[in-house]
């Protein structure tokens, strides 16, 4: 779960409960060994990313207290298995 839980600065902003149900895998999807859960695609390396047009995406990684922005344009049908790609081989290899 969240270190902060939907805390910050000693406010609550997000319930904990909105956060475990919304990164919850609700649906599969055929990509990449993943799901989706309330606006949330859930990769199959783990975490949940919120994307955008042409890459432009949001990965939040909680139980590595790790957020990492993104903003691209690529291809639209290309971008989150690519993008998804360099933060498993780039990010995620060296904070293992």
């Amino acid at each position: 779960m969240c270190p902060r839980a939907g805390v910050w600065e000693g406010e609550r902003l997000v319930s904990e409960q909105w956060i475990r149900d919304s990164t919850r895998a609700h649906t599969q999807t055929p990509w990449d060994n993943g799901s989706y859960g309330y606006h949330w695609w859930i990769p199959g390396f783990g975490g949940f990313a919120a994307r955008g047009y042409k890459g432009q995406t949001v990965y939040a990684f909680p139980d590595r207290d790790l957020m990492i922005v993104i903003t691209a344009e690529l291809d639209n049908d290309r971008a989150a298995s690519v993008l998804d790609g360099l933060v498993r081989e780039k990010v995620l290899s060296f904070s293992e």
